[in-house]
């Protein structure tokens, strides 16, 4: 994927937020009211600056409601047109449900990977020698089992750990060469993210952490 594409598919993503909607529904989460009003200004002035409409054939409402009292939604409309209401949404490269489990998640991903598996025992049918077959697995297989893994890996069941981790034995299998499992990587990434935020002092999640007595670490 290149520069054009990434910028026309998060343009996409942006124009199906209805910025009003979002605002008043984090609020009802609990979320941190300063970080509902920078999402919100920051929604507001991104339609503003570039002349963005919505889309209502691409926009999809998903409600996560874990409240025992059931509620009615009323339905979101766009110029007098529902928006459809699905169980389920592909967001980033990232499958979401209404009940923010990952299965329907890890089995699209384990799908893929096991598919793109075939092509690596191609090429070591035709002779690659294992450096090859390791850069190949890395750009294809591994970068499919960790999109994202940031934002779901550490709500897994176990049972789709294993299946995770399964795909990466068969790799190791094929390649004859040591592969990084997925647990070192999704730590390896989630403290590598943490740096960058700690870093920046204007990013939304810098305020989550603070120091502790010592001075050295952080809460």
């Amino acid at each position: 994927m290149n520069h054009t594409d990434l910028a026309d598919m998060l343009q996409t993503t942006f124009n199906t937020i209805v910025p009003s909607t979002l605002d008043i529904k984090l609020r009802d989460l609990g979320l941190n009211s300063s970080l509902c009003s920078w999402t919100l200004n920051f929604l507001m002035n991104r339609r503003q600056e570039n002349n963005l409409s919505l889309n209502v054939n691409k926009t999809k409402e998903l409600i996560v409601d874990f409240r025992k009292q059931e509620r009615v939604h009323t339905p979101i409309t766009i110029n007098g047109a529902a928006v459809e209401r699905v169980s389920s949404f592909k967001f980033l490269g990232v499958h979401i449900t209404e009940e923010l489990t990952w299965t329907e998640h890890t089995t699209r991903v384990v799908k893929k990977s096991q598919q793109r598996l075939f092509f690596l025992r191609l090429l070591k049918r035709f002779g690659m020698k294992p450096r090859i077959l390791r850069t190949f697995y890395t750009c294809t297989v591994e970068s499919n089992l960790t999109g994202s893994i940031t934002t779901w890996y550490g709500s897994c069941a176990a049972i789709e750990r294993k299946a995770l981790q399964r795909v990466v034995r068969t790799a190791q299998y094929i390649t004859s060469v040591q592969l990084p499992n997925l647990l070192d990587l999704y730590t390896s990434r989630c403290l590598r993210k943490t740096r960058r935020i700690l870093k920046d002092s204007t990013h939304p999640s810098h305020c989550l952490f603070s120091q502790l007595p010592s001075g050295r670490r952080f809460r």
